[in-house]
């Protein structure tokens, strides 16, 4: 059509008639521009499912407005005014139960309303990526930090992290800020992950370090946010100085009002990209079901969109709200459907594995939380096998039951939510089944980890009876790649070094060997010295013996010689009337020994002495064993003579010289008893009694009549 100069008002009238004829632009344009408008006008979907709310979702978010305003003070307060460490911080902590929508109010309510200047200029300040903890904190928290610095090696931002000062983050934040008042914002998500997932308590410990320093120097500029389940809100009590901080400025979310969940429902359905409908009492049954019920946001979200999916146009049905099974059922229920939908047993085997690869049963049932899982962990030592494994995460990632992310710049699979842990009745039975198995096989996967990470060292592989369980475990699941290298080089360096040590055994047996027989030659060669020089001493102690008992013998036959020849020598001095030399050569021959020849010359020598009386006898048979030990004369008559040995008292009567060698003889069994001792004895003034002891007491015998009184 022409509409240049003359043409122009026939153009016009042209244009105006067209119009007419078709009534609308779609018309005008054809068919094909009649499909383009009808599917713009295809509703978007505004429900997240089992996802968390992200700041790309902010214009979806609603029914948290009062409690965005809230969070809004509270960040006003913590940045208000420095106060001592001890006292607060520039941290703020978001707290309620699994499904409570936590992550959700924080990254798509709060940070966008301070990225849109909820607080005097917060919309210039510097937001971090959201970080989750995981088995590594410091890790992630500096790969967080380096996509700020993009001048910086991740290893020297690590280092800096891991100074001895911990003021490693809040000189990194410091840096990040380019004017005073500036701010730097953190939000460290699922808080409890540091407690159930990060191992190492030195890395915890450092991490927590990290956040109080930063938020509790003077004139710093760092803000953390924290969410945390509410369950686990017991675990920083164990820190006293993170739990003061975090009781400074702490938020708790309760269920949401009837009109809060409302908007939830409503207002995402009425947005102009959106325009949805429900079909007759929908919402009033969807309200029904969650209200006051805590932790059933993620469980409405996916029911919502389960019922966009089976929409009838741009409305959302009820028949469609009854076939998913309710709120209660929709999750169940789709998973389930998920699980039976795979085809082959084999699949639906490695679904079980995969899943419990999942979970982190933590040390009692509410403590289990969802597990990120490295895409390493997928690959089996069977090809077939990791395709079916792989297809079997694909399937149930299709389904929005899990989530493909990265994990410390690592690919990584998770649930899409611990709803599901819960709600879906064949995972709770596998978990309950297989709990200790769970704990065991996540053990063996940070260890392989750190296996592989550190260049397989042998010194990080398993013995004993730490092998024994993993490979028993591995006997009854499903084992990664790297799992199973890890076992098997676990297993062989584990008989090699058994088999070192049974080498070393041996050797140290025949060592031991060649010791002991060197030693039993040892101990034979010196019993045999010892015999020799045990026979060579007897033989020597004999001879000395001998010797000894030859000179006593030459001694004492000497001694007799001398004895008898002095004896000799005073019989013969008797023989030429020299009686003293007698006397003495007869005293010195008895006492050089006492020989026969000694004791006849010295009586004979006393009888022939002119000093010598007489001899009285005690009739004793052996005078050696049995000598006269007491003597006593008569007091008043000298003539009386008493004598007496150990076992007899002899009586003399001097004047009588027929009884001088005949005495009255006192049987001292009469007078001492059975034990015919005498210890002593004593005559009377007028010599007719005799008094005798013994160990049995005193005597009186009658010299005359020999009768004995006690």
């Amino acid at each position: 059509m022409d509409a240049r100069d003359a043409h122009y008002a026939a153009a016009l009238d042209a244009i105006e008639a067209s119009l007419a004829q078709h009534r609308t632009i779609s018309a005008l344009l054809g068919p094909t521009h009649a499909a383009s408008e009808e599917e713009s006008k295809k509703p978007r979907n505004p429900y997240k499912g089992l996802r968390a709310f992200t700041a790309d979702d902010a214009q979806d978010f609603f029914g948290r407005d009062r409690l965005v305003d809230e969070l809004v003070k509270d960040v006003a307060t913590a940045l208000a005014a420095e106060q001592p460490a001890t006292e607060s911080g520039r941290l703020v902590t978001i707290i309620g139960p699994s499904g409570s929508g936590k992550s959700s109010v924080v990254m798509a309510g709060l940070l966008p309303r301070l990225q849109r200047g909820a607080l005097p200029g917060s919309e210039a300040w510097v937001f971090l990526a959201p970080m989750t903890p995981g088995k590594h904190p410091i890790e992630t928290l500096g790969l967080t930090l380096a996509a700020h610095f993009p001048d910086r090696s991740f290893t020297s931002i690590r280092e800096d992290l891991e100074d001895d000062a911990t003021r490693g983050l809040h000189v990194l934040t410091m840096q990040l800020v380019k004017r005073r008042g500036s701010r730097v914002v953190l939000l460290v998500d699922q808080f409890e992950e540091l407690f159930t997932q990060t191992e190492s308590e030195q890395e915890r410990q450092r991490f927590i370090d990290l956040l109080v320093t930063a938020t509790t120097e003077p004139r710093g500029q760092l803000l953390v946010l924290l969410t945390l389940r509410a369950d686990f809100f017991d675990r920083p009590m164990q820190y006293p100085t993170l739990n003061r901080l975090m009781q400074g400025l702490l938020r708790q979310l309760v269920p949401m009002e009837v009109e809060d969940l409302r908007a939830v429902i409503e207002q995402p359905a009425a947005l102009p990209d959106v325009q949805l409908a429900f079909e007759g009492t929908l919402v009033g049954d969807l309200l029904f079901e969650v209200q006051g019920q805590a932790g059933t946001l993620p469980l409405l979200q996916f029911t919502l969109e389960q019922l966009f999916e089976r929409r009838n146009g741009h409305t959302l049905t009820l028949q469609a709200y009854r076939e998913i099974g309710g709120v209660k059922g929709a999750l169940a229920k789709h998973a389930e459907a998920t699980y039976i939908a795979l085809p082959l047993e084999e699949h639906r085997r490695l679904a079980r594995a995969l899943f419990l690869r999942l979970i982190d049963p933590g040390v009692t049932e509410q403590d289990t939380t969802r597990r990120h899982a490295i895409l390493t962990e997928l690959s089996l030592p069977i090809p077939e096998q990791t395709t079916i494994i792989r297809e079997v995460a694909d399937r149930f990632v299709t389904a929005r039951l899990l989530t493909m992310n990265e994990v410390a710049g690592t690919a990584a699979i998770e649930v899409s939510h611990e709803a599901l842990i819960r709600e879906w009745t064949r995972l709770v039975a596998w978990l309950r089944e297989a709990r200790e198995d769970v704990i065991l096989q996540q053990a063996i996967s940070a260890d392989t980890a750190e296996w592989v990470q550190h260049g397989r060292p042998a010194e990080r592989l398993y013995r004993g009876d730490q092998l024994i369980e993993a490979q028993a475990w591995a006997g009854r699941n499903v084992a990664s790649t790297d799992e199973v290298d890890f076992l098997h080089t676990s297993a062989v360096e584990s008989q090699y070094q058994e088999d070192v040590a049974l080498n070393q055994k041996a050797r140290e047996l025949a060592l031991q060997h060649r010791v002991v027989s060197r030693q039993r030659l040892l101990i034979t060669a010196l019993s045999i010295f010892s015999v020799v020089v045990i026979a060579l001493a007897s033989l020597a102690q004999y001879n000395f013996l001998r010797e000894q008992n030859l000179e006593r013998q030459a001694e004492l036959e000497a001694k007799i010689a001398r004895s008898q020849a002095l004896a000799a020598d005073a019989i013969a001095s008797l023989g030429q009337n020299q009686l003293d030399q007698a006397l003495l050569l007869s005293r010195a021959a008895y006492q050089t020994y006492p020989t026969y020849e000694a004791r006849n010359s010295l009586f004979i020598s006393l009888e022939k002495s002119s000093q010598l009386v007489t001899i009285l006898h005690t009739q004793e048979e052996n005078v050696t064993f049995n000598p006269v030990l007491r003597i006593a004369f008569s007091p008043t008559d000298s003539t009386t003579l008493v004598s007496a040995s150990y076992k007899h008292i002899y009586v003399w009567n001097n004047t009588n010289t027929k009884t001088r060698n005949s005495p009255t003889i006192i049987d001292p069994p009469a007078v001492a008893g059975a034990s015919g001792y005498i210890g002593g004895m004593a005559l009377s003034p007028d010599g007719q009694m005799l008094a005798i002891s013994s160990a049995f007491g005193v005597w009186l015998q009658n010299i005359g009549d020999k009768t004995a009184h006690r």
